[in-house]
C-alpha cells in the first residue's frame, strides 16, 4: 500500500508543477483511481503466482516484498 500512497503524492506534486495541463492531470488521476484496486489485485496475483514456482527458502524473501505491496 505504501507505493500507492507515494504515487498519489507524486501525482499531487506533478499537478502543482504543471497546472496548465490540469485537464490532462484530472484525466490521468481519474483512470489511476479507478484502476488502482484492479492494479493492486493484478500485482498481488503475479506475486502469488511467483510463490508457486519458488522453493521454500526463497519464499520468505518474496513474502517481505509482498507485504510492501499489500
Amino acid at each position: 500500500m505504501y507505493n500507492f500512497i507515494i504515487c498519489e503524492y507524486g501525482l499531487i506534486a506533478y499537478y502543482n508543477t504543471v497546472r496548465q495541463n490540469s485537464i490532462f492531470f484530472l484525466f490521468v488521476l481519474f483512470f489511476y483511481v479507478t484502476l488502482r484496486t484492479s492494479l493492486q489485485h493484478y500485482i498481488n496475483s503475479v506475486i502469488n503466482a511467483v510463490f508457486r514456482f519458488l522453493d521454500k527458502r526463497s519464499i520468505a524473501f518474496f513474502y517481505v516484498m509482498k507485504e510492501e505491496w499489500v
